[in-house]
C-alpha cells in the first residue's frame, strides 16, 4: 500500500546525528511514511548504520541513496525524482520529529486535499528548548501561499512544510557548477504562484542548528554560491506574486552577488534587462559587496 508521505532527509558525514533522527521515526503514533535517506557522499559510514536500521526496522520502510558530494538541493533533486508517495516532508540529519508529526500532516492533508490549488501544508519548527524558530505566528488556519504568508506578512524564520510531490518534481532546484549550495526558498517562491498551504500552529519539527551546520553558515555558504544567490536575486525582482519590499531585497541581492562574479554596474544593469529594482540598489549594493568580501572571502 502506497504511503502518504515520504521522508526525505539529505546527510553529509551526520552519523553521529542520524540515530536521533531515526528513532523519533520509529516513535511516531502513525507511520503512514516512507524514510528516503539522500547521502551527498559521507565518509563516515552513514551507508552501514542505514543498512542496520534497514535490517531491525519494520514499522515503515527505509530507502538509501549515495552519491557523490554536490550539495543537499542536489540530493533533493535526486531523491525527490524517486519518489512517489503524494507529499514530501524534507528533515535534515540533525533534526527530530515530535511523536504525533505524521498523524498530524494526515490529519491536516485529509482536512484541506480537495482545496483548490492545494500545494502542502505548513507546521512550526521549535529548538530542543521549544523557542519557535520564526519572529511571529501565522495566522492559524490561514490558506495562503507561500510568499503572501512569509514576505507579505514579513513572517521570519524556519518553518516546516510538507509539499504536494509533484509540485517539487515539476520545480527542480536549479544546480550551477561549482556551487554545493542553494536556498531552499528559491523553489517555493516559484511554488508560490497560484499555489496555496495551509498553516497549522502546530509544533511537529525540533530543530538543533549545528556550529558546521548549512544554516548557521548561510551567508558564509552564499558567498561561496554566487549563481545561485544572483538568481534567487532574479526571481525577487522579477516574479509578479512578490511584494515591492522584498523586490528591493532582491536588487540588492542580484547585484551584491554580480559584482562577487567581477560584473560591473552597467552589465548588471543590462543582464536584467533594465529592471527598476536592479537599477536603484546599485550604490548600496556595492557598499554591501565591499562589507561582505572582507568578511567571508577565503
Amino acid at each position: 500500500m502506497e504511503k502518504l508521505i515520504t521522508i526525505i532527509t539529505p546527510t553529509y558525514n551526520r552519523k553521529q546525528k542520524l540515530e536521533k533522527l531515526y528513532q523519533s521515526l520509529v516513535k511516531q503514533s502513525s507511520h503512514n511514511f516512507n524514510w528516503l535517506v539522500m547521502d551527498d557522499g559521507s565518509t563516515d559510514n552513514t551507508d552501514k548504520l542505514i543498512q542496520k536500521y534497514i535490517k531491525e526496522n519494520s514499522s515503515f520502510h527505509i530507502s538509501y541513496i549515495h552519491e557523490k558530494n554536490g550539495g543537499k538541493h542536489r540530493a533533493l533533486n535526486l531523491g525527490i525524482s524517486k519518489i512517489s508517495s503524494r507529499l514530501t516532508f524534507i528533515v535534515d540529519s540533525d533534526d527530530t520529529l515530535t511523536s504525533d508529526a505524521i498523524a498530524s500532516v494526515e490529519k491536516a492533508y485529509e482536512e484541506n486535499k480537495n482545496r483548490q490549488n492545494f500545494g502542502g501544508l505548513v507546521f512550526l519548527k521549535a529548538n530542543d528548548k521549544n523557542k519557535l524558530l520564526i519572529n511571529k505566528l501565522p495566522e492559524n488556519g490561514s490558506y495562503s501561499s507561500y510568499v503572501d504568508e512569509r514576505m507579505g506578512e514579513n513572517i521570519k524564520g524556519d518553518m516546516a512544510e510538507i509539499w504536494v510531490t509533484e509540485l517539487l518534481k515539476q520545480n527542480p532546484f536549479p544546480e550551477f557548477k561549482n556551487e554545493k549550495f542553494l536556498s531552499e526558498d528559491i523553489v517555493w517562491m516559484k511554488i508560490s504562484g497560484k499555489n496555496k498551504l495551509y498553516f497549522v500552529n502546530k509544533i511537529i519539527y525540533k530543530a538543533n542548528y549545528l556550529a558546521d551546520g548549512l544554516t548557521q553558515n548561510r551567508r558564509k555558504n552564499n558567498w561561496n554560491a554566487p549563481r545561485g544567490c544572483m538568481y534567487k536575486g532574479w526571481l525577487l525582482v522579477t516574479l509578479n506574486h512578490v511584494p515591492i519590499k522584498s523586490r528591493l531585497k532582491g536588487g540588492l541581492y542580484f547585484n551584491v552577488y554580480g559584482y562577487s562574479l567581477k560584473y560591473n554596474s552597467m552589465k548588471l544593469i543590462m543582464q536584467s534587462h533594465k529592471n527598476p529594482f536592479v537599477i536603484l540598489t546599485l550604490l548600496p549594493s556595492k557598499l554591501i559587496y565591499f562589507n561582505w568580501r572582507k568578511k567571508y572571502s577565503n
